[in-house]
């Protein structure tokens, strides 16, 4: 559990961007859970009915308590802010460049002594940033939309 936060935090900071893509955003819940099927589709065909619906219906409620909401400032800074059941509020804050359809972003997790900075990319289509990371042979899809 602690690894999907950290990694969704991660993928909130790519999400974040400049110039025109300044303002807020918000996790697309919908498009996050589709995404999450996709991902496990191989191994979720495999089980039995009963077990996939148990897990779909899972996913969906874990996807569904995920509150994330960035901020991108004009200036080419960034807030992300994410609340998770059972793991509390955090916060990310940083700077982000855009480079066409292409968004990188640098920051921190506030209030975390030994938190490291890190680096991500994702990409912008219109008012939608998404960002695919992969972890422990683990793929997470996070799409935001701007609100």
């Amino acid at each position: 559990m602690r690894f999907l936060v950290t990694l969704s935090l991660l993928l909130a900071l790519t999400a974040c961007g400049g110039g025109s893509v300044a303002g807020k955003y918000s996790l697309d819940t919908a498009a996050v859970k589709a995404a999450m099927m996709k991902a496990g589709g191989a191994d979720a065909d495999k089980l039995p009915a009963d077990q996939k619906k148990q897990m779909e219906e899972m996913m969906n409620k874990m996807v569904e308590a995920m509150k994330c909401d960035m901020t991108l400032g004009a200036d080419g800074t960034f807030e992300c802010v994410m609340e998770m059941p059972m793991v509390g509020k955090s916060s990310i804050k940083g700077t982000y460049k855009v480079d066409g359809d292409k968004i990188t972003m640098t920051g921190k997790e506030q209030g975390k002594a030994d938190a490291k900075e890190e680096t991500k990319s994702g990409t912008i289509s219109g008012s939608t940033i998404t960002m695919t990371e992969e972890e422990g042979g683990q793929k997470m899809t996070m799409v935001f939309k701007k609100s």
